[in-house]
């Protein structure tokens, strides 16, 4: 099934576009990424397979995997509680920046 041409000219003319402005570098790297692409695939598919299935690794697979996942949700929560904790000074380099004040302890002082 062929793309409507309403969506093939705007991307062609996009590419167009970069391979005028970049011409054999983008080439290059577009080639060279879509084959280290293949290449980590097809070696990943193997690598984790033979991992994750494998009864001598099958628990060291899947709890390390859900260590990794709970070791990422604790950082994420940890720094959306830091960012909050810090909102209050963010906003006063902003109000700062913005108001033309002469200087943040003077706001921060007089702040609630």
């Amino acid at each position: 099934m062929d793309a409507p041409s309403s969506y093939v000219s705007p991307v062609l003319r996009s590419l167009n576009g970069l391979l005028e402005t970049y011409g054999l570098q983008l080439i290059l790297a577009f080639t060279l990424a879509l084959a280290f692409s293949i290449f980590l695939r097809k070696t990943n598919a193997v690598i984790f397979t033979e991992f994750f299935r494998t009864k001598e690794w099958r628990w060291y697979a899947y709890i390390g995997g859900l260590a990794i996942l709970f070791s990422l949700w604790y950082q994420v929560g940890l720094s959306v509680q830091f960012n909050a904790w810090y909102k209050e000074f963010y906003d006063l380099i902003t109000d700062t920046s913005t108001h033309g004040s002469t200087s943040i302890t003077m706001q921060w002082s007089s702040s609630p």
